[in-house]
């Protein structure tokens, strides 16, 4: 018999991860602002309460009202920042990613070459005598350095275009994760007994998968008139 609380969370963790892969385009700018707001009010509070009281003795009540004051306006510059900050993750990201595999690509043999090449044991001077080898006695692999870090700034820009895109296929992951992780808990739930135990368990990868692929099937064809590159209109404006 498996007990009313375990199915309560378990029917909370559903929802929460089903609201996450069919509806993470609609919450995508909210969940950044959620959690500036969340990571904020957090840090203010932690400060007050852990380390302003190193600093100044302040009674139990004092450090209560501190908490509560840091508490909002941590929110308030949570709210500020961390969509800022994301959006520039994003993109660097985007930069990374795309510069990186693209450098790989080209010039993946050279790199190995060079590392084979060089005494790992040499210390701080492994990376100068990798980036003599490189960049300064290769000339085409200044080429594909090159290449890749215009690739590269292709990638930041569009990762900057599709930025909400990109968030939303990150809230989507996170809700299939937990439908991932809660599906074969409902399975043991329902054919015996099961417990939370430490936590929600080992995320089975076909769950995972089939959440994830559906959530952004869905949520593609929801709102494929706002996505830029589902949209057909969008499309012709940008080849006229």
């Amino acid at each position: 018999m498996v007990a009313t609380e375990t199915l309560a969370a378990l029917t909370v963790v559903s929802l929460v991860g089903g609201v996450f892969v069919l509806f993470g385009y609609d919450l995508a700018g909210r969940l950044v602002s959620w959690v500036g707001w969340v990571a904020g009010a957090a840090g203010g509070a932690a400060v007050a309460w852990l380390v302003v009281p190193g600093f100044v003795d302040v009674t139990f009540q004092g450090r209560l009202a501190g908490v509560a004051l840091l508490a909002l306006v941590g929110a308030v510059f949570g709210r500020v920042f961390v969509p800022f900050v994301s959006r520039i993750a994003v993109v660097v990201g985007g930069f990374v990613a795309t510069g990186g595999a693209v450098l790989v690509v080209l010039a993946g043999g050279q790199v190995t070459n060079a590392v084979v090449g060089v005494d790992a044991t040499a210390g701080t001077q492994t990376l100068s005598r990798l980036a003599e080898l490189l960049l300064f006695a290769d000339s085409q692999f200044q080429q594909f350095l090159l290449i890749a870090g215009l690739a590269g700034l292709v990638g930041g820009a569009a990762a900057a275009r599709y930025y909400q895109a990109i968030v939303t296929v990150a809230a989507t992951g996170v809700g299939a994760a937990l439908l991932g992780a809660v599906v074969p808990l409902w399975q043991r739930a329902l054919t015996g007994s099961v417990q939370f135990g430490g936590g929600l368990g080992r995320i089975s990868e076909l769950w995972f998968a089939a959440a994830l692929v559906a959530g952004v099937a869905v949520q593609g064809y929801r709102h494929r008139e706002a996505i830029p590159f589902l949209n057909d209109e969008a499309g012709k404006s940008v080849l006229e």
